[in-house]
């Protein structure tokens, strides 16, 4: 598979260049009146917003050689050597960054340092020395948390999850882009927080999570249209573009995407951007077999890239055009290109792009009937796939290798392939879960359209109360408009009045047969727990009264006598335990629902007909009684209901915090209900499951088709309902 644009985690350091030219010409309208170490200072803010490398390489020597204090040097130096990284002067900047680390380090200035850190650490990366770029992040975010510089710490957390991108750690990416992100809604930073949804939807793409990613990138999108920042909508829509294409089949929307790209960029006249577009527009005209028109912009995204000096872009666009070349049947030029392509992406270390085009490359030499050659590439693909954890690409390759395996008679490995390409194929996200997918992107495009309509709407309501301003109405219109207002206030105020009455009598009908449900499901629990305590407690009684009752009529027997009665004291136990369990797990009381949920799965796990996985995400402190003892029951009650009539084999239990709401999401590969007769049905077991929700004032969806392996329930729920202090009856 090869990528159109996932570039927003190497392109965020973009600025809003009205907002940018702002600051700089306030700055500049000041600096000739200040003197010395305040205009040094003044200096190194001009050289950060300058326009231009070279006016704020001017200005970073400037403030280096004005700069009297040993903490504002340490600070100029540190402008200038992050101006020399960007100019790929990487020997330069390092001898400047350890000359000055030993000073800062000499004289205890910790904030220095820390920018110091993120300066080498961003040169390492430049350099795919990520090792080296890690550790010197994990300095910088030491002494950002020394110092309690939270706007520090959440861009040295960003960094990292680069880097961890990067080397495929995309577990330790996502958690410091959630600590990142907390950091950020805290201090309301809404730019910033888009710039994280972006670098998130890059995780979960590469984690094959693809509803997350495209809620990420949606989320991203919106943020910046809200805030008017035109250059970052283009990373959005470039990977919106390519998830549509590669990953949804519906090059059309993909191409609406693009076409917005290039649009917006007429404006920014930004070459990265139109590398982008092109290399996009080039692979949706591939998928619609219009070869000319495809290699024409994918050659035209590649002088692009030679000019503008982008190893990333290029390398991205010869891989594409490799790959066109493979459908239009050149395999020996397609192999030239991704060769090309290749020497590049080990030059920047892009381990995920290199694992794309050694698959391309496979193929190219398959169809070639180069075959060592070919399993040599697919080999290579496959183990960098499994070290870095790119399970969206693995499936590709195992399916190449299984043809190659194939053609050279290899059938025994051949089959133990195959076997594997089943398995994950299963475990990835099957076609039918696109549509939640889809039915994210429809929402956002109804709320933008609800936007339009009502700004429109107010101008209208603006414009009309300009005429009526300016126009004289005659009397006799005057008292007609109220008459005609009179009438319409009391037919409204009579509408109102109808519908609140007729919604009040629903709520009512609906309290009451929760009412019901709840007190027949209590009833239902009561009589169980009678059936188990008389036919379990009371058939070991009478044994163990039997067993008592011999013990005066067999003296020589009471050892066995007594090892019987044990034998059943211990099968009470157990009995009673269980009983327990199931009225109030203990676990649940004393350590909260994450261990009472790990307890519950790990019960049904042990049965082995079926297996259940839980993840949880956000929760760093127990959630109050009311919300740990409804989704648990939740939980219990839907798991059960999955287990009894699903036939399912696996699920998964997730739940995640954050600021603003709980999320509980229940998935199985199990068979479809019925969705209209479970919601709508005589039966009480949905109506408990709305029942408990609504005590947390949250809400059910659930998506399944009757005959459709695979069903989703999820419950979203406010993050604060109740007060700790509430007393429970369950």
């Amino acid at each position: 598979m090869i990528r159109i644009s996932l570039i927003s985690t190497c392109l965020l350091m973009v600025l809003n260049c009205l907002g940018q030219r702002t600051i700089l010409d306030s700055l500049l309208n000041n600096h000739s009146l200040l003197k010395a170490e305040k205009k040094a200072y003044n200096a190194i803010k001009i050289s950060k917003y300058a326009i231009g490398s070279d006016s704020a390489m001017l200005y970073a020597n400037q403030a280096l050689a004005l700069a009297e204090s040993d903490t504002t040097k340490i600070l100029a130096a540190n402008q200038k050597a992050w101006l020399l990284k960007n100019d790929k002067n990487f020997e330069a900047s390092k001898s400047l960054l350890t000359e000055y680390v030993k000073k800062a380090e000499k004289i205890d200035f910790d904030a220095g340092l820390s920018d110091l850190y993120i300066t080498y650490g961003s040169v390492f990366s430049n350099l795919s020395m990520y090792d080296s770029a890690m550790f010197y992040q994990k300095l910088a975010l030491e002494k950002m948390t020394q110092l309690n510089d939270l706007n520090g710490k959440a861009s040295v957390l960003n960094n990292l999850s680069i880097v961890y991108q990067k080397i495929g750690k995309f577990d330790l990416s996502k958690s410091a882009l959630f600590e990142s992100l907390e950091i950020r809604r805290k201090q309301g930073l809404n730019k910033e927080i888009g710039d994280i949804y972006l670098n998130l939807g890059n995780v979960f793409f590469y984690n094959g999570q693809i509803d997350s990613c495209i809620y990420s990138f949606i989320k991203a999108l919106k943020i910046y249209e809200e805030e008017k920042l035109p250059n970052f909508q283009v990373y959005a829509l470039t990977n919106l573009a390519y998830i549509y294409n590669d990953e949804l089949g519906d090059p059309e929307s993909a191409k609406k995407y693009l076409i917005k790209t290039l649009q917006i960029e007429e404006k920014l006249k930004s070459k990265s951007v139109v590398i982008s577009a092109m290399n996009g527009l080039g692979t949706y005209y591939k998928d619609i077999n219009r070869y000319d028109s495809a290699e024409f912009y994918y050659r035209q995204a590649i002088e692009l890239s030679k000019e503008f000096n982008n190893p990333q872009n290029r390398s991205l666009v010869l891989a594409n055009l490799g790959s066109l070349k493979n459908e239009m049947g050149d395999h020996r030029q397609a192999k030239a290109l991704l060769s090309e392509a290749l020497t590049l992406k080990l030059e920047i270390n892009d381990l995920n792009g290199q694992v794309s085009t050694y698959t391309m490359l496979g193929k190219s030499e398959i169809a070639l009937g180069e075959f060592n050659a070919a399993l040599g590439h697919l080999t290579q693909a496959y183990d960098l796939a499994k070290k870095i954890e790119n399970r969206q690409e693995l499936k590709e390759i195992i399916a190449a290798l299984i043809d190659v395996n194939k053609k050279t008679k290899n059938y025994s490995h051949t089959i133990e392939l195959f076997e594997e390409y089943i398995s994950l194929k299963d475990s990835l996200l099957n076609a039918e879960k696109l549509s939640i997918i889809s039915e994210l992107q429809t929402q956002y495009e109804t709320e933008k359209k609800e936007q339009t309509i009502a700004l429109q709407t107010a101008e209208i309501d603006s414009q009309a109360a300009e005429l009526k301003v300016t126009k004289l109405l005659s009397v006799g219109l005057v008292v007609l408009v109220i008459l005609l207002l009179v009438i319409g206030i009391q037919q409204r105020k009579y509408m109102l009045n109808k519908r609140d009455k007729l919604i009040a009598e629903e709520k009512a009908r609906f309290k009451e047969s929760q009412i019901e449900a709840a007190i027949t499901t209590q009833e239902e629990e009561r009589k169980r727990f009678a059936r188990d305590l008389h036919d379990g407690f009371g058939q070991m009684i009478s044994v163990l009264n039997l067993n008592l009752s011999n013990l005066d009529s067999n003296p020589e027997k009471r050892q066995e006598v007594y090892d019987n009665s044990t034998e059943v004291l211990d099968q009470m136990y157990k009995e009673l335990k269980s009983i327990c369990f199931n009225l109030m797990p203990e676990t649940l009381i004393k350590n909260g629902l994450l261990d009472a949920i790990n307890e519950f799965a790990s019960r049904i796990n042990n049965a082995g007909k079926i297996q259940i996985e839980t993840n949880f995400f956000g929760i760093e402190e127990r959630l109050t009684d009311l919300q740990e003892i409804s989704l648990y029951r939740i939980t219990q009650e839907w798991v059960n209901n999955v287990i009894k009539y699903s036939e399912a084999k696996n699920i998964t239990i997730q739940l995640t915090k954050d600021e603003e709401e709980l999320n509980l999401l229940i998935e199985d590969d199990g068979m479809g209900f019925d969705k209209s007769l479970l919601t709508q049905g005589s039966g009480n077991g949905w109506k408990n499951l709305n029942s408990r929700a609504n005590l947390i004032k949250g809400e059910l969806e659930l998506d399944t088709v009757v005959g459709r392996r695979g069903t989703t329930m999820i419950v979203i729920a406010p993050e604060l309902v109740v007060n700790q202090n509430t007393v429970l009856t369950v």
